[in-house]
């Protein structure tokens, strides 16, 4: 595991304990044969809110490698679907599901990205990632008009995007995934998502602007590519020579001050789920508003986030290539150390919202034509998660 530089690590420990943000709480619930705890009282494990925020930065930079890595995964696939003739097909059926992967991956930053929403611009490129809902005939409309939109390129890409409109989007994974799929058009009860194929992405294609679809691809691509480099770096921290930008932020800031805005990203990563991802477009009765609804990839990536927060919460740093998965420490020992109940109903709230999400009918258009029952009990249970985890952060001393 990548972890911060010993010597300012401990530079950094001996600070915070000349405050109350280094306090040692001792939990209830006694796991750890490797740390006897209070001696004073036996089986109190000691938890040190400097781990925890340690242990933080390994859980984000470790999520971010994941969602970085798998989404760069896309661009030999990509460039082949657009450049090449004799392997397109293979080629696109690779970028769809190398998209999928991808998408996955970063729904699992969603609870890190909004716990550290206030450091170093974060919000800033945030809004050019995973922005939704999508005009699809705005995106159309560019690559099939070569008078009022001649030149495809990165640079047009930033300039279009959302202008005129806040859903005319040409930025983010959910413009790739319009161009990659289409829109889509068939009934709900099929589970089938958009039907665009491998001949709309190179000039041998039968329409006359399938090459120009193609450019667009690639140029939204790079584009996101860019933006997700910026998290990517800015988790970084295997010397101090290439600290990122967000652990820096974190750094800076005091333990209570961080562990505060961990708690904030569960709260609010968890709401947008319930509200955002399915009562939003359930309560609509169409799925403009679905996260991603031209492929119907949009319960997986409920799933995949809640994954996210259970990591986040648990504090387990997420298996890579390189790296096994490890469980260190998370805000759910400090819940425990003040209301080991509490804990335990957290547990289950998100045992709970997990099982909801995964009853819930596939693929979520078809949910929400057909009006599911299964599609509130998930938002139900969301809701409660979220509450939750806002008596867990009241326990543990930080009021949200």
């Amino acid at each position: 595991m990548k972890k911060i530089n010993v010597l300012l690590l401990a530079a950094f420990l001996a600070a915070a304990c000349s405050d109350s943000s280094s306090d040692v709480t001792n939990p209830a619930n006694p796991n750890n044969p490797e740390n006897p705890g209070d001696t004073e009282n036996p089986g109190n494990p000691i938890v040190n809110k400097g781990e925890i925020v340690d242990n933080y930065l390994d859980v984000a930079e470790r999520t971010y490698d994941g969602a970085y890595y798998s989404f760069l995964s896309l661009s030999s696939s990509l460039t082949s679907l657009h450049v090449y003739v004799d392997t397109r097909e293979q080629q696109f059926a690779n970028c769809q599901s190398q998209w999928r992967t991808a998408m996955g991956e970063y729904m699992k930053t969603l609870p890190i990205a909004l716990s550290a929403r206030d450091y170093a611009g974060s919000s800033a490129t945030l809004q050019y990632i995973d922005v939704w809902p999508l005009n699809e005939d705005y995106t159309f409309s560019i690559f099939t008009g070569t008078s009022a939109y001649p030149q495809i390129s990165e640079g047009t890409v930033k300039q279009w995007h959302q202008q005129g409109g806040q859903e005319n989007v040409t930025r983010g994974y959910h413009s790739l995934e319009y161009l990659l799929w289409g829109a889509d058009y068939t009934d709900p009860s099929l589970n089938l998502p958009g039907q665009a194929t491998y001949l709309d992405f190179n000039s041998i294609g039968t329409e006359s602007w399938a090459g120009r679809r193609g450019q667009l691809a690639v140029s939204v691509y790079s584009t996101l590519l860019k933006d997700m480099q910026f998290f990517w770096f800015g988790w970084e921290h295997e010397s101090p020579i290439i600290y990122g930008d967000m652990v820096n932020a974190v750094i800076e800031q005091d333990n209570d001050v961080v562990i505060k805005n961990i708690f904030r990203g569960l709260v609010l990563a968890t709401s947008e789920l319930s509200q955002k991802h399915l009562q939003q477009p359930f309560v609509s009765g169409n799925d403009y508003t679905e996260h991603s609804k031209f492929s119907d990839n949009s319960l997986t990536d409920i799933k995949k986030a809640l994954e996210g927060i259970s990591n986040l919460y648990y504090g387990i740093v997420p298996l890579s290539e390189t790296f096994p998965m490890e469980d260190g420490a998370g805000v759910d020992s400090l819940v425990r150390a003040s209301d080991a109940n509490l804990a335990n109903e957290i547990a289950a709230a998100i045992t709970a919202a997990g099982a909801a999400v995964n009853d819930i009918p596939a693929p979520f258009d078809n949910a929400i034509a057909t009006q599911s029952p299964k599609v509130n009990v998930a938002i139900a249970k969301l809701e409660s998660l979220k509450q939750k985890f806002i008596e867990g952060a009241s326990a543990a001393g930080y009021t949200l």
